[in-house]
């Protein structure tokens, strides 16, 4: 017969020193954590593709400004398991044609406040090279005047009209508008542009997943 080495109700792992972190430690922890996943939100795509209206729908005003859209393509932003945003482009067709007018939603995720929303924004322009460095913070500092914090289920909409101005809407409304030519394009390109870091985020938006 076998007899068991381990007393009943004992175990052979020896006990282990707890160490437990700093309240410090926890925050700078939680702040880093917080900022990687601001910071990469626009730069890693999970590349599960979703269907653009499944997630998200234009806010109904911007039917009423007398704009008609109709879904291109949308996809989520993943990062790490945390889901982030479902990004979706809508056209008057539902093919993105860039000298019409184009809508463009970021349904969150998260929350995430203004400031850090502007400077992720900064930061996607500065690495493509995009615009002066006067005009991204001229942009920034409209933008900061434009937009809301977001929290999770939160909808950020834009609405470009191609040689004219840009005007961001949220689910209650217009936030505002930037009359300027240059800004649509610019904001776009971050996820529109073939030098875009989000390849397979664009190919969704853009409808090109499964095409040849």
């Amino acid at each position: 017969s076998t007899h068991s080495a381990v007393p009943n109700g004992s175990s052979m792992k020896p006990a282990l020193p707890q160490h437990t972190a700093s309240p410090r430690i926890r925050g700078l922890r939680a702040r880093a954590a917080a900022l990687l996943v601001s910071v990469a939100a626009l730069w890693l795509s999970s590349g599960v593709p979703a269907p653009a209206a499944a997630a998200t729908s234009l806010p109904p005003v911007i039917r009423q400004d007398g704009f008609e859209f109709a879904p291109v393509g949308g996809d989520e932003l993943s990062l790490y398991g945390f889901r982030v945003y479902h990004a979706a482009l809508w056209a008057p067709s539902g093919r993105y044609h860039p000298e019409q007018p184009t809508a463009f939603t970021l349904h969150y995720r998260r929350d995430f406040t203004k400031q850090r929303l502007v400077e992720i924004t900064q930061t996607a322009w500065a690495k493509a090279g995009v615009g002066t460095e006067a005009q991204r913070k001229a942009w920034a500092n409209r933008l900061l005047g434009i937009w809301h914090d977001v929290a999770k289920g939160d909808i950020l909409a834009a609405v470009v009209v191609p040689g004219r101005e840009t005007r961001f809407y949220n689910a209650a409304g217009l936030l505002g508008r930037i009359e300027d030519k240059d800004f649509g394009p610019a904001y776009l390109g971050i996820w529109l542009d073939e030098k875009t870091l989000l390849p397979d985020l664009r190919a969704s938006l853009l409808g090109l997943k499964g095409t040849s």
